[in-house]
């Protein structure tokens, strides 16, 4: 137990609060730091910035309770551990990437807190968190007396600045004066007062992305959770795998991302976590696929599969965003009648062509107004849903359909020609007739069973001197080599061309061909510089006495750096001063 026992102040950081402790006990944090160790752990003083982060993998909590007569409660909430342990996915602090990036290493304070009250807080090293939100000014991020940035390792109890040892509560200040920014940082500042309260309440990562999707749903003006997802930035797919538990890898949902949603959601974190969801909308999120398949039914009264799911197919058309911004998902063929169904947004099966609405016009006209129709007219049907009904519904007078016709279309479809190459056949009557057959429901049985072809790949194992002839025309024209550059010309990808074994080494061969052929035209650059220069009277005559540094700095490189890799050139230097002095030498006057 120390001999002097510190109560932490409000909002302090746990290497703060050891800083002073260290002070007051008259002994150095390093030796203070080390005798509260995780001894599974090598603490170093670079590491100290780790304290804040996670306590329990750097510091021996329950020793440090003992020694400082604090409770483990009281020190872990000068950490950042009660927000971490609120939704992390694993028990181990430094396992999860829940906070990776929030916290910074350089320091940020406000010298109006540090002159009142001389210790560090723990919001300051937050990133997002730049305005004090007590006196209104920013947090500084370097010394205000000699400029350098303090790395919080550094920072000792008397808050000096490490590099030229003037106090900190003495920097100036600077006040806020945009409404909005103040706004967002008291927000922010909040939702961390928040989150650092000890609980033991844990929210899974799946919950988190449950409760993601609902608010970014709910409060976006897209109708859809996809079309929100694109508007908040969030991954869609990934987002419904979090929740649905599905990823392959476990993962929690990233802080910054998390504020950064419910700032534009403008709800904040404790009804975030409190707010209970929809049931309907947790069955929605977690069915693999909304408007599911099993829970549709043909929809098609003069179908004998009416209201059966028996011979309704997928047709592999998930997802189809309209121009009028509308959503059609799941596609759905019935073998029965060839009517095509699709869900909306609010997850309602709707029929596709129009097939079904053009029926209750046709049921509600006599037989000969039918016949009689002309496709086309106002107040009627489509002609594509007069065409599919003349093979269906007319038995009176149904068209004459020939059977040779009819299998030469199937056949066409079959290997693969497009419905406007058919279209264009002499055949063909008239656009009508051709309806005819393209809605008959034979053709519409071919054209969902049809599986299209496999896209075809690329010989590019047999291309090697197109590849090379490539990259030699890239040399000649001293256009930068580039895997992309090559790829694209041999119509692959970048993956593909590394993987490629011969392929890539011709990559790295012209690569380093030009590099070599670059690096020559430099020196050649270099050299001709240089004998510019020295032959110059101007600059000879402003210089008196002619240095190797005047023509580098002329140059622009340092020495060393041009040593690295044209040693020859700095020899060529120190060569050309030498006769430079020798010529001078000789044509001074007395000299023979």
């Amino acid at each position: 137990m120390y001999l002097i026992r510190l109560k932490p102040n409000h909002n302090e950081s746990l290497l703060s609060y050891l800083s002073r402790t260290a002070k007051a006990n008259e002994v150095s944090l390093i030796d203070l730091a080390m005798d509260v160790k995780n001894t599974r752990y090598t603490l170093r003083t670079d590491r100290f910035y780790l304290i804040d982060l996670y306590p329990h993998v750097t510091l021996n909590i329950k020793a440090l309770a003992e020694r400082t007569q604090q409770t483990e409660e009281r020190l872990l909430q000068m950490t950042y551990y009660y927000a971490f342990s609120k939704f992390s996915h694993s028990e181990r602090e430094s396992y999860s990437r829940f906070m990776k990036g929030f916290t910074r290493r350089i320091l940020y304070y406000c010298p109006i807190c540090i002159s009142k009250d001389n210790y560090v807080r723990l919001t300051w090293r937050l990133e997002g968190i730049n305005v004090c939100t007590k006196h209104h000014c920013e947090l500084n991020g370097t010394c205000g007396y000699c400029g350098g940035t303090i790395e919080v390792n550094r920072i000792q109890s008397n808050c000096q600045c490490p590099l030229c040892h003037m106090y900190l509560g003495e920097a100036k200040s600077h006040i806020i004066k945009n409404k909005e920014t103040s706004l967002q940082q008291d927000w922010m500042t909040s939702q961390w007062e928040f989150l650092l309260k000890p609980s033991t309440t844990y929210y899974t990562p799946n919950d988190i992305a449950h409760r993601v999707a609902y608010w970014i749903e709910s409060t976006s003006k897209q109708r859809v959770l996809r079309e929100a997802c694109i508007e908040y930035k969030v991954n869609h797919q990934e987002l419904l795998q979090l929740a649905r538990g599905t990823l392959n890898y476990r993962r929690s949902f990233h802080l910054k991302k998390l504020l950064d949603i419910l700032y534009k959601c403008e709800i904040d974190m404790q009804s975030f976590l409190s707010f209970v969801i929809p049931d309907q909308f947790s069955l929605n999120l977690l069915s693999s696929s909304k408007g599911h398949t099993n829970d549709a039914v043909c929809l098609a009264s003069w179908c004998k599969y009416y209201n059966f799911n028996k011979e309704l197919k997928r047709t592999g058309t998930q997802y189809k965003k309209l121009k009028n911004g509308s959503v059609q998902k799941n596609y759905l063929f019935c073998n029965g009648c060839g009517c095509t169904y699709y869900f909306d947004e609010h997850f309602n099966q709707l029929e596709r062509d129009g097939f079904i609405e053009a029926f209750e016009w046709i049921r509600s006209c006599e037989l000969k107004q039918v016949l009689e129709h002309k496709p086309g007219q106002a107040s009627s049907i489509s002609s594509k849903a007069w065409a599919y009904f003349q093979t269906r519904l007319v038995k009176d007078s149904p068209p004459m359909i020939e059977e040779d016709l009819l299998e030469r279309f199937i056949q066409a479809i079959k290997k693969g020609t497009k419905l406007n190459q058919i279209k264009s056949w002499d055949c063909w009557k008239s656009v009508n007739h051709y309806l005819v057959y393209r809605y008959h429901l034979e053709i519409l049985r071919t054209c969902h069973l049809k599986k299209r072809g496999a896209t075809t790949r690329s010989a590019y194992l047999t291309q090697l001197p197109q590849l090379t002839l490539f990259t030699k025309r890239l040399l000649d024209k001293d256009e930068t080599i580039t895997l992309t550059k090559l790829a694209k010309h041999m119509g692959i990808s970048r993956s593909t061309l590394q993987h490629w074994q011969n392929g890539y080494r011709e990559y790295e061969k012209a690569k380093i061909l030009q590099k070599t052929k670059r690096l020559e035209k430099r020196k050649e650059q270099l050299i001709a510089e240089i004998d510019r220069l020295i032959e110059s009277q101007d600059f000879v005559r402003k210089t008196l006495i002619l240095k190797s540094k005047d023509i580098y700095e002329h140059l622009g490189v340092k020495q060393s750096y041009l040593c690295s890799w044209a040693p020859e050139i700095t020899r060529y230097i120190t060569d050309r001063i030498e006769k430079n002095i020798h010529t001078s030498r000789d044509m001074q006057p007395g000299k023979v």
